[in-house]
């Protein structure tokens, strides 16, 4: 089982995909899924919002996912994507 909050060292990294002066603004967990922990990171300096999941050690999912995902053309891989957030309901993970 995952622990249900990210810990401190994920939250840091994800935050520095959107810049080097960001921080961590809330982290939520998101409803759904059957083994990965996810949760919506929004960001500030600047604003911005990101789904981070998280899978138990050993899980090739996160492997598998990142393949699909570059092959269907998303040009942050493995990393995921950061999409800035003008408003509040603005599309986190949105193809660039």
């Amino acid at each position: 089982m995952i622990n249900p909050r990210p810990p401190a060292a994920a939250l840091t990294w994800a935050a520095a995909i959107a810049g080097p002066h960001a921080s961590a603004r809330t982290v939520r967990r998101l409803a759904g899924g059957t083994h990965a922990a996810t949760h919506l990171l929004e960001t500030a300096d600047p604003a911005g919002e990101m789904v981070l999941r998280r899978y138990p050690p050993g899980d090739r999912a996160a492997a598998r996912e990142a393949r699909v995902l570059t092959s269907t053309g998303w040009t942050a891989g493995h990393r995921g994507s950061w999409t800035p957030t003008p408003t509040r309901n603005a599309s986190a993970n949105r193809r660039p």
